[in-house]
């Protein structure tokens, strides 16, 4: 066959990989409740002899909204137990950790999958007493420093406008919109009873106070595959909520009179936003206040109110295999 020819051919076999995804790139992987997951864990061989090496593998995807950064993937369940290739007992955490700065979130727009990383440990199986056979579970722990941003939108509407321009025509004011960036904690609206449908009434009667305190409840969820442990405090979130509109918060988690509530180290609200558990939930109730004359100057009073939050946490997440080491003679 002419050289030209067999050129041609390995063109067109190129072509094939390529449009059947053989050859290429990963597949972009976005998840709308998680920062980083845990792809794969596995140990091998799985069935061992007491003595033998077992390798370890796990990868770890960004597959939410943001950068994850101070990244730590490590081993549970060795310490004190299994045993270097050496033999010595293993007690230095720095044998089991790997640490990585930071893992890129993915970019579906130019199809960019997020960052990627595989770990590897090689270990001994540890001491079993003669003539038994074994399971052991290994856990591969990931923590990483992750954050959610997001809005929650509500209307105010003038007790007139209401009647003239929803209820004279026959249509409802839009209820609370929420918006998060993809990552395991959110902050939602509560979606029972009244508060589905919620907005603030403002009364622009002449003789109408001039405060008009409403009342706001926020959920705080865990809703990923793990848990936040911030500062050593499982279920520790920190960040802030703001509210833009003709509204400020009245009293929120001890703030009161302020277009900010802040959740740091030492406020009521690092204490009361604990979500110790997978799928754990707290619920913020607040007080907002509106003045009537500066909500009535706003030439039609239907106006969107706010609430706009940036949360920072560190996350953990964990998943086992199982290795079953025998002794027998």
């Amino acid at each position: 066959m002419k050289k030209t020819g067999i050129v041609l051919i390995l063109f067109a076999l190129i072509g094939v990989l390529l449009v059947s995804g053989c050859v290429g790139q990963r597949s972009v992987t976005m998840l709308e409740n998680d920062g980083l997951r845990v792809v794969d864990f596995s140990a091998e061989p799985t069935t061992a002899d007491a003595g033998d090496v077992i390798t370890f593998t796990g990868s770890v995807e960004n597959v939410g909204y943001v950068d994850a950064t101070d990244v730590e993937v490590s081993l549970g369940g060795i310490e004190n137990n299994w045993k270097t290739a050496t033999g010595s007992l293993i007690a230095d955490s720095n044998e089991f950790t790997k640490k990585y700065s930071k893992l890129f979130s993915p970019n579906p727009t130019y199809n960019q999958p997020g960052d990627l990383r595989v770990a590897s440990w090689i270990f001994k199986t540890p001491d079993v007493p003669p003539g038994l056979e074994v399971d052991r579970r290994v856990d591969i722990n990931v923590l990483y420093n992750y954050k959610t941003t997001g809005s929650i939108t509500l209307r105010a509407v003038g007790e007139q406008y209401l009647k003239t321009n929803y209820v004279a025509k026959g249509q409802t004011v839009p209820g609370p919109l929420v918006y998060n960036t993809n990552s395991p904690v959110k902050l939602l609206w509560p979606d029972t009873g009244s508060w589905q449908s919620y907005y603030i009434r403002v009364d622009d009667s002449s003789d109408a106070e001039l405060e008009q305190e409403k009342a706001v409840q926020i959920r705080l969820i865990n809703i990923g595959s793990g848990f936040p442990i911030t500062d050593n405090v499982p279920g520790r979130v920190y960040g802030n909520i703001t509210i833009r509109g003709p509204a400020k918060f009245r009293d929120c988690l001890g703030f009161q009179n302020t277009n900010t509530v802040k959740i740091t180290p030492g406020t009521l609200g690092a204490d009361l936003a604990k979500l110790k558990i997978v799928k754990g939930e707290v619920t913020i109730s607040c007080i907002v206040s509106i003045n009537k004359d500066l909500f009535m100057q706003r030439g039609i009073p239907d106006e969107p109110i706010i609430l706009d939050f940036d949360l920072d946490y560190r996350y953990y997440l964990t998943k086992s295999a199982e290795i079953r080491i025998n002794s027998y003679k």
